[in-house]
Protein backbone atom coordinates (compact mmCIF):
# COMPACT_ATOMS: atom_id res chain seq x y z
CA UNK A 1 0.00 0.00 0.00
CA UNK A 2 2.81 2.12 0.30
CA UNK A 3 3.27 4.44 -2.66
CA UNK A 4 7.41 4.40 -2.67
CA UNK A 5 6.59 0.74 -3.65
CA UNK A 6 5.97 1.65 -7.40
CA UNK A 7 9.14 -0.02 -9.02
CA UNK A 8 9.80 -1.32 -12.34
CA UNK A 9 12.41 -3.95 -12.62
CA UNK A 10 13.41 -2.83 -8.76
CA UNK A 11 14.03 0.85 -10.49
CA UNK A 12 11.75 3.37 -8.31
CA UNK A 13 9.56 5.00 -11.29
CA UNK A 14 8.60 8.03 -9.62
CA UNK A 15 11.14 8.66 -6.79
CA UNK A 16 12.75 11.66 -9.05
CA UNK A 17 9.29 13.23 -8.96
CA UNK A 18 9.47 13.79 -5.09
CA UNK A 19 6.18 10.95 -4.84
CA UNK A 20 5.79 11.02 -0.84
CA UNK A 21 5.11 7.73 1.01
CA UNK A 22 1.49 7.14 1.22
CA UNK A 23 2.02 5.48 5.50
CA UNK A 24 0.92 9.18 6.48
CA UNK A 25 -2.11 9.26 5.29
CA UNK A 26 -3.12 6.04 6.39
CA UNK A 27 -5.07 6.99 9.41
CA UNK A 28 -6.93 9.72 6.95
CA UNK A 29 -8.10 6.92 4.33
CA UNK A 30 -8.97 4.30 7.40
CA UNK A 31 -11.11 7.09 8.86
CA UNK A 32 -12.94 6.70 5.73
CA UNK A 33 -15.01 3.42 6.14
CA UNK A 34 -16.12 5.43 9.76
CA UNK A 35 -17.16 8.65 7.77
CA UNK A 36 -19.08 6.76 4.70
CA UNK A 37 -21.38 4.26 6.13
CA UNK A 38 -21.85 2.59 2.96
CA UNK A 39 -19.02 1.90 -0.13
CA UNK A 40 -19.45 4.73 -2.07
CA UNK A 41 -17.35 6.66 -5.46
CA UNK A 42 -15.08 9.17 -4.00
CA UNK A 43 -13.24 11.94 -6.55
CA UNK A 44 -10.01 12.75 -5.81
CA UNK A 45 -6.28 13.47 -6.93
CA UNK A 46 -4.80 10.61 -8.47
CA UNK A 47 -2.12 9.98 -6.30
CA UNK A 48 -4.50 9.86 -3.03
CA UNK A 49 -6.79 7.83 -5.53
CA UNK A 50 -4.39 5.02 -6.29
CA UNK A 51 -3.97 4.21 -2.20
CA UNK A 52 -7.98 5.06 -1.11
CA UNK A 53 -8.64 1.54 -2.23
CA UNK A 54 -6.43 -0.06 -0.35
CA UNK A 55 -7.16 1.67 2.81
CA UNK A 56 -10.73 1.80 2.74
CA UNK A 57 -14.04 -0.03 0.84
CA UNK A 58 -14.69 2.83 -1.39
CA UNK A 59 -13.54 2.90 -5.14
CA UNK A 60 -12.25 6.32 -7.13
CA UNK A 61 -12.83 7.84 -10.59
CA UNK A 62 -9.64 7.01 -11.80
CA UNK A 63 -6.26 5.74 -10.46
CA UNK A 64 -2.33 7.29 -10.61
CA UNK A 65 -1.20 6.61 -14.35
CA UNK A 66 -4.04 4.38 -15.86
CA UNK A 67 -3.28 1.75 -12.64
CA UNK A 68 -6.71 0.79 -12.90
CA UNK A 69 -8.02 -2.66 -15.17
CA UNK A 70 -6.11 -3.14 -18.39
CA UNK A 71 -10.38 -3.83 -19.44
CA UNK A 72 -11.12 -0.55 -19.12
CA UNK A 73 -11.90 0.48 -22.70
CA UNK A 74 -12.53 4.17 -20.67
CA UNK A 75 -9.38 4.24 -18.41
CA UNK A 76 -7.81 7.36 -20.73
CA UNK A 77 -11.37 9.31 -20.55
CA UNK A 78 -11.64 8.79 -16.74
CA UNK A 79 -7.53 10.05 -16.12
CA UNK A 80 -8.88 13.53 -18.31
CA UNK A 81 -12.46 13.74 -16.24
CA UNK A 82 -10.93 13.22 -13.00
CA UNK A 83 -8.35 16.48 -13.66
CA UNK A 84 -11.75 18.37 -15.13
CA UNK A 85 -13.36 17.33 -12.05
CA UNK A 86 -10.93 18.78 -9.85
CA UNK A 87 -9.90 21.66 -11.57
CA UNK A 88 -10.95 25.20 -10.25
CA UNK A 89 -10.53 27.24 -13.36
CA UNK A 90 -13.03 25.07 -15.79
CA UNK A 91 -16.96 26.19 -15.08
CA UNK A 92 -19.06 24.35 -13.21
CA UNK A 93 -21.25 24.01 -15.81
CA UNK A 94 -18.97 21.63 -17.68
CA UNK A 95 -17.73 19.97 -14.32
CA UNK A 96 -21.18 19.21 -12.83
CA UNK A 97 -22.22 16.23 -15.42
CA UNK A 98 -19.14 14.31 -15.29
CA UNK A 99 -20.22 14.26 -11.40
CA UNK A 100 -22.97 12.11 -12.45
CA UNK A 101 -21.69 10.57 -15.56
CA UNK A 102 -19.00 9.09 -12.91
CA UNK A 103 -21.02 8.46 -9.97
CA UNK A 104 -19.41 10.72 -8.11
CA UNK A 105 -20.77 10.63 -4.02
CA UNK A 106 -17.85 11.99 -2.19
CA UNK A 107 -15.02 14.70 -2.43
CA UNK A 108 -11.62 13.88 -0.96
CA UNK A 109 -8.94 16.72 -0.96
CA UNK A 110 -5.49 15.70 -0.07
CA UNK A 111 -4.18 19.05 1.02
CA UNK A 112 -1.50 17.28 2.76
CA UNK A 113 1.13 17.70 -1.08
CA UNK A 114 4.17 19.63 -0.69
CA UNK A 115 5.73 19.22 -4.15
CA UNK A 116 4.35 19.35 -7.34
CA UNK A 117 4.21 16.06 -9.53
CA UNK A 118 3.33 15.99 -13.22
CA UNK A 119 3.72 12.85 -14.54
CA UNK A 120 1.71 11.46 -17.60
CA UNK A 121 -1.95 12.00 -16.79
CA UNK A 122 -1.04 13.01 -13.11
CA UNK A 123 -1.32 16.93 -12.40
CA UNK A 124 -0.60 18.12 -8.80
CA UNK A 125 0.33 21.47 -7.85
CA UNK A 126 -0.05 22.55 -4.37
CA UNK A 127 -0.12 25.81 -4.77
CA UNK A 128 -3.38 25.34 -6.37
CA UNK A 129 -4.70 23.59 -2.83
CA UNK A 130 -6.84 27.15 -1.70
CA UNK A 131 -8.31 27.51 -5.11
CA UNK A 132 -9.44 23.99 -5.53
CA UNK A 133 -11.05 24.12 -1.56
CA UNK A 134 -12.83 27.55 -2.83
CA UNK A 135 -14.11 26.41 -5.89
CA UNK A 136 -16.21 23.21 -4.04
CA UNK A 137 -16.81 25.52 -0.98
CA UNK A 138 -18.36 27.98 -2.59
CA UNK A 139 -20.28 26.32 -4.94
CA UNK A 140 -24.12 26.94 -5.05
CA UNK A 141 -27.12 24.81 -6.31
CA UNK A 142 -29.93 27.14 -7.66
CA UNK A 143 -31.47 26.87 -4.74
CA UNK A 144 -28.38 28.60 -3.23
CA UNK A 145 -27.59 25.75 -1.00
CA UNK A 146 -24.47 24.70 -1.05
CA UNK A 147 -23.82 21.67 -3.52
CA UNK A 148 -20.97 20.12 -1.01
CA UNK A 149 -21.41 19.21 2.36
CA UNK A 150 -18.37 19.27 4.66
CA UNK A 151 -17.87 16.10 6.25
CA UNK A 152 -15.05 16.33 8.37
CA UNK A 153 -11.75 18.85 7.68
CA UNK A 154 -8.90 17.12 9.45
CA UNK A 155 -5.00 16.85 9.10
CA UNK A 156 -4.80 18.53 6.07
CA UNK A 157 -7.61 16.08 4.45
CA UNK A 158 -11.04 17.69 3.31
CA UNK A 159 -14.14 15.53 3.04
CA UNK A 160 -17.31 16.61 1.18
CA UNK A 161 -20.47 15.21 0.58
CA UNK A 162 -22.03 15.82 -2.99
CA UNK A 163 -25.31 17.47 -2.09
CA UNK A 164 -26.31 19.37 -5.17
CA UNK A 165 -24.97 18.45 -8.79
CA UNK A 166 -28.19 19.75 -10.93
CA UNK A 167 -26.96 21.49 -14.14
CA UNK A 168 -28.68 25.17 -13.15
CA UNK A 169 -27.55 27.65 -11.12
CA UNK A 170 -24.15 29.09 -10.72
CA UNK A 171 -21.26 28.22 -13.65
CA UNK A 172 -18.90 30.46 -12.62
CA UNK A 173 -15.20 29.08 -11.81
CA UNK A 174 -12.23 30.54 -10.04
CA UNK A 175 -10.82 33.29 -11.96
CA UNK A 176 -8.52 31.94 -14.96
CA UNK A 177 -5.01 33.44 -15.10
CA UNK A 178 -4.37 31.35 -18.32
CA UNK A 179 -7.12 32.57 -20.06
CA UNK A 180 -6.24 36.33 -21.47
CA UNK A 181 -7.57 38.48 -23.94
CA UNK A 182 -5.02 39.61 -25.91
CA UNK A 183 -0.80 39.18 -26.89
CA UNK A 184 1.45 40.73 -24.88
CA UNK A 185 2.86 43.59 -27.12
CA UNK A 186 6.73 41.99 -27.58
CA UNK A 187 4.92 38.67 -28.29
CA UNK A 188 6.51 37.30 -31.94
CA UNK A 189 3.30 35.99 -34.20
CA UNK A 190 4.10 32.14 -34.78
CA UNK A 191 0.37 31.13 -36.04
CA UNK A 192 1.54 27.17 -36.54
CA UNK A 193 -0.91 24.33 -35.98
CA UNK A 194 0.80 21.82 -33.59
CA UNK A 195 -0.30 18.11 -33.06
CA UNK A 196 -3.93 17.61 -32.42
CA UNK A 197 -5.89 20.65 -32.88
CA UNK A 198 -3.25 22.69 -30.94
CA UNK A 199 -1.91 26.27 -32.53
CA UNK A 200 1.09 27.70 -31.13
CA UNK A 201 0.19 31.54 -31.66
CA UNK A 202 2.90 33.30 -30.51
CA UNK A 203 5.64 33.14 -28.60
CA UNK A 204 8.30 35.53 -26.29
CA UNK A 205 11.96 35.16 -24.99
CA UNK A 206 11.95 37.43 -21.88
CA UNK A 207 15.74 37.73 -22.66
CA UNK A 208 18.50 38.22 -25.55
CA UNK A 209 21.46 36.48 -22.94
CA UNK A 210 21.27 33.90 -20.39
CA UNK A 211 24.05 32.46 -18.79
CA UNK A 212 25.33 28.59 -18.60
CA UNK A 213 23.69 26.80 -15.61
CA UNK A 214 21.31 29.82 -15.42
CA UNK A 215 17.46 30.72 -16.52
CA UNK A 216 15.72 32.78 -18.79
CA UNK A 217 11.79 33.57 -18.82
CA UNK A 218 9.47 32.82 -22.03
CA UNK A 219 5.91 32.28 -22.35
CA UNK A 220 4.05 31.01 -25.31
CA UNK A 221 0.37 31.61 -26.53
CA UNK A 222 -2.00 29.17 -28.02
CA UNK A 223 -5.35 28.78 -29.17
CA UNK A 224 -7.21 25.65 -29.00
CA UNK A 225 -8.55 25.00 -32.63
CA UNK A 226 -12.49 22.85 -33.48
CA UNK A 227 -11.40 19.17 -33.90
CA UNK A 228 -10.34 16.83 -31.58
CA UNK A 229 -7.28 16.47 -28.76
CA UNK A 230 -4.57 14.36 -29.31
CA UNK A 231 -5.13 11.39 -27.09
CA UNK A 232 -2.30 11.60 -24.77
CA UNK A 233 -1.33 14.38 -22.37
CA UNK A 234 0.58 17.46 -24.09
CA UNK A 235 4.20 18.96 -23.20
CA UNK A 236 5.84 21.69 -24.52
CA UNK A 237 9.60 21.49 -25.45
CA UNK A 238 11.70 24.18 -25.73
CA UNK A 239 15.07 23.25 -27.83
CA UNK A 240 18.35 25.48 -28.02
CA UNK A 241 21.01 24.52 -30.50
CA UNK A 242 24.29 26.22 -31.81
CA UNK A 243 26.78 25.01 -34.61
CA UNK A 244 29.74 23.04 -33.30
CA UNK A 245 32.83 21.59 -35.25
CA UNK A 246 32.37 19.60 -37.88
CA UNK A 247 35.04 16.97 -39.62
CA UNK A 248 35.47 15.43 -42.14
CA UNK A 249 33.67 12.58 -40.82
CA UNK A 250 30.39 14.21 -39.93
CA UNK A 251 27.11 13.21 -42.28
CA UNK A 252 23.81 14.48 -41.09
CA UNK A 253 22.69 10.83 -41.49
CA UNK A 254 24.49 10.52 -38.17
CA UNK A 255 24.97 13.84 -36.96
CA UNK A 256 23.59 13.16 -33.67
CA UNK A 257 26.25 10.91 -32.88
CA UNK A 258 28.90 13.00 -34.24
CA UNK A 259 27.75 15.35 -32.01
CA UNK A 260 27.70 13.90 -28.46
CA UNK A 261 31.11 12.55 -29.24
CA UNK A 262 32.28 16.25 -30.07
CA UNK A 263 30.86 17.06 -26.78
CA UNK A 264 32.14 14.63 -25.04
CA UNK A 265 35.51 15.47 -25.86
CA UNK A 266 35.08 18.99 -25.66
CA UNK A 267 32.90 18.59 -22.50
CA UNK A 268 30.52 20.79 -23.60
CA UNK A 269 26.82 20.37 -25.23
CA UNK A 270 25.43 22.23 -28.13
CA UNK A 271 22.19 21.45 -27.79
CA UNK A 272 19.93 20.81 -25.03
CA UNK A 273 16.07 21.57 -24.20
CA UNK A 274 13.35 22.22 -21.53
CA UNK A 275 9.96 20.03 -21.10
CA UNK A 276 7.36 21.00 -19.32
CA UNK A 277 3.12 20.60 -19.44
CA UNK A 278 1.29 23.29 -20.82
CA UNK A 279 0.44 26.46 -17.60
CA UNK A 280 2.31 23.51 -15.92
CA UNK A 281 -0.15 21.34 -15.37
CA UNK A 282 -2.96 23.25 -14.20
CA UNK A 283 -5.13 24.17 -17.01
CA UNK A 284 -4.63 21.11 -19.77
CA UNK A 285 -5.91 21.33 -23.19
CA UNK A 286 -8.63 19.36 -22.60
CA UNK A 287 -10.17 22.22 -20.25
CA UNK A 288 -9.54 25.07 -22.97
CA UNK A 289 -11.94 26.49 -24.31
CA UNK A 290 -12.09 26.55 -27.94
CA UNK A 291 -11.26 29.54 -29.89
CA UNK A 292 -9.63 30.67 -26.43
CA UNK A 293 -6.11 32.46 -26.20
CA UNK A 294 -3.98 30.50 -23.63
CA UNK A 295 -0.69 32.00 -22.27
CA UNK A 296 1.57 29.56 -21.03
CA UNK A 297 5.08 31.64 -19.08
CA UNK A 298 7.71 29.31 -17.58
CA UNK A 299 11.44 29.57 -17.05
CA UNK A 300 13.63 27.81 -19.47
CA UNK A 301 16.80 25.93 -17.69
CA UNK A 302 20.27 26.57 -19.79
CA UNK A 303 22.53 23.37 -18.92
CA UNK A 304 25.48 24.10 -17.45
CA UNK A 305 27.75 22.38 -20.13
CA UNK A 306 26.58 25.07 -22.43
CA UNK A 307 28.80 26.30 -25.29
CA UNK A 308 29.25 29.63 -25.14
CA UNK A 309 27.40 31.30 -28.23
CA UNK A 310 24.14 32.36 -30.15
CA UNK A 311 21.92 29.45 -30.23
CA UNK A 312 18.39 28.83 -31.84
CA UNK A 313 15.47 28.63 -29.90
CA UNK A 314 12.94 26.19 -31.25
CA UNK A 315 9.29 24.86 -29.92
CA UNK A 316 6.87 22.23 -30.47
CA UNK A 317 4.16 20.78 -28.62
CA UNK A 318 3.19 17.64 -29.03
CA UNK A 319 1.71 14.79 -27.07
CA UNK A 320 3.67 11.75 -27.00
CA UNK A 321 2.28 7.86 -25.10
CA UNK A 322 3.75 7.57 -21.73
CA UNK A 323 6.19 4.43 -23.90
CA UNK A 324 7.23 6.60 -26.47
CA UNK A 325 8.00 4.63 -29.95
CA UNK A 326 10.81 6.12 -31.28
CA UNK A 327 12.33 5.57 -34.78
CA UNK A 328 15.94 5.14 -36.09
CA UNK A 329 16.32 8.88 -36.91
CA UNK A 330 16.11 9.79 -32.92
CA UNK A 331 19.09 8.01 -32.20
CA UNK A 332 21.06 9.22 -35.20
CA UNK A 333 20.19 12.38 -36.51
CA UNK A 334 19.54 15.52 -35.49
CA UNK A 335 16.39 16.07 -37.42
CA UNK A 336 14.55 13.89 -35.29
CA UNK A 337 11.05 14.02 -33.81
CA UNK A 338 11.65 16.57 -30.93
CA UNK A 339 12.55 19.40 -33.38
CA UNK A 340 10.67 21.70 -33.53
CA UNK A 341 9.89 25.39 -35.24
CA UNK A 342 12.37 28.33 -34.69
CA UNK A 343 11.05 31.03 -32.91
CA UNK A 344 14.30 33.26 -32.15
CA UNK A 345 17.59 33.25 -30.54
CA UNK A 346 19.58 34.02 -27.91
CA UNK A 347 23.12 34.42 -26.74
CA UNK A 348 24.55 32.13 -23.85
CA UNK A 349 27.51 33.08 -22.29
CA UNK A 350 30.19 31.03 -19.65
CA UNK A 351 31.75 32.71 -16.90
CA UNK A 352 34.91 30.60 -16.79
CA UNK A 353 35.29 32.07 -20.74
CA UNK A 354 35.05 35.44 -20.11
Amino acid sequence: SDLRAVRIAQTPLFEERNVPSSKPWEPALRRLDREIPEPAVILSDPLTSYCIPAYSRHRVVSALNQHTSPGDARAVERARDLETMLNPFVPWTKRLPLFAEHGVQYVLLNETLRQPLHHFYCNISPALAPKVRRSFLDARAPSEAPRFNIVSDEGGFLLLRVADISPDGEGAAVANPYLVESLTADAAIVGVDMEGSVRLAAVRIGASQAEAGGDFPMACWFVRMKGPLAPFPYEVTVRLETDYPKGPLYRPGWAKVYRRFVQARAARTYRFRSQHAPCDGAFPPPDWPVGALVADKFTVDVAGAASAGDYTVRVIVRAPPLLVNYELNDYLSDDDSLEGIPVGRIRITRRDER
